[in-house]
């Protein structure tokens, strides 16, 4: 999942955990690397575009294996995407999880 994860987001990408979290482009591909995601579906997203900007709000769903046991979660995204040629830039990608089942 890193290697198409390192070409899409520029080095600018910053990411916004729900609990407030900060983390860069490599913290966050190194905390996917760690990952037990089984898997993430969208709900829902809605997109904006202003000039080179993109906002896309949605909702989603995961399941990932959390000690042993699989931890259900579903939230809300809110991304951020600046164009740059070749291709997109993320720049904020912010997620706040509303409800967690285990």
């Amino acid at each position: 999942m890193k290697a198409p994860l390192a070409e899409i987001f520029d080095d600018a990408h910053v990411y916004v955990e729900a609990e407030g979290l900060l983390m860069t482009k490599a913290d966050f591909l190194a905390r996917m690397e760690k990952a037990r995601l089984q898997h993430v579906v969208s709900e829902s997203m809605t997109a904006q575009i202003f000039g080179t900007t993109g906002i896309v709000t949605g909702t989603y769903r995961s399941t990932e294996m959390l000690e042993g046991k699989a931890v259900q979660r579903r939230g809300r995204l809110i991304n951020a995407w600046v164009y740059k040629a070749p291709g997109g830039v993320s720049r904020l990608k912010t997620r706040r999880s509303c409800v967690e089942n285990r």
